[in-house]
């Protein structure tokens, strides 16, 4: 409460935001009436903003995605899933700006995968501590691209592997970092085991 998102950020104010991102690890701001300008502005004080290769970007600000759905145009990314898992650096987080909501469905939920992780017995945490999983954009993304245009993004976004436990580069918590939709499978397991 209390944080105007259409007025620059102070250092006191960007050092709580970080502060509080580790902790709650996502942060809401109700009420907030900004233009795209003020989001990618405010988006920044997390660091560099991306622009993402395979959704239709803004014109004037290609580093903001429009999602807009109806009847015709229905969501596939209703999927849990860690958004572009599959760079070889993902990003921070993703910051959204609900301007129309419907009354009933068209929310965006998290998960708390340091809890995830947490609430894992001994044994499975010991199965999975030293596990890497490679991350594929063209299991979800590449579905829509001709062969010629895979293989040329393939090229630009090779299979990205990370470590099924992460720690978080701050605080030193543990995370689990796999996802349904960019997850392809866990190096050194056998298909059946990779998709347990």
């Amino acid at each position: 409460g209390g944080v105007d998102l259409g007025r620059p950020v102070t250092a006191p104010l960007r050092a709580e935001l970080e502060r509080a991102l580790v902790e709650y690890k996502v942060l809401f701001f109700r009420d907030q009436n900004i233009d795209t300008v003020q989001h990618a502005r405010f988006a920044a004080n997390f660091g560099e903003l991306e622009v993402h290769t395979f959704l239709p970007a803004n014109e004037d600000h290609p580093e903001v995605i429009r999602f807009a759905k109806d009847a015709e145009e229905r969501g596939v990314e209703n999927i849990w899933h860690s958004d572009v898992s599959w760079r070889q650096m993902p990003s921070l987080g993703s910051m959204l700006r609900a301007i129309e909501v419907p009354a009933v469905g068209g929310d965006t939920v998290w998960c708390d995968m340091e809890a995830a992780y947490d609430g894992l017995d001994d044994a499975v945490k010991e199965r999975i501590a030293d596990l890497e999983a490679v991350h594929d954009f063209s299991h979800t993304f590449g579905l829509a691209l001709s062969p010629e245009a895979r293989s040329e993004q393939q090229k630009k976004f090779p299979p990205a592997s990370h470590p099924v436990v992460r720690h978080h580069p701050v605080s030193g918590r543990k995370c689990i970092y796999v996802n349904r939709i960019f997850t392809s499978h866990i190096v050194g397991l056998s298909d059946h085991e990779s998709r347990e």
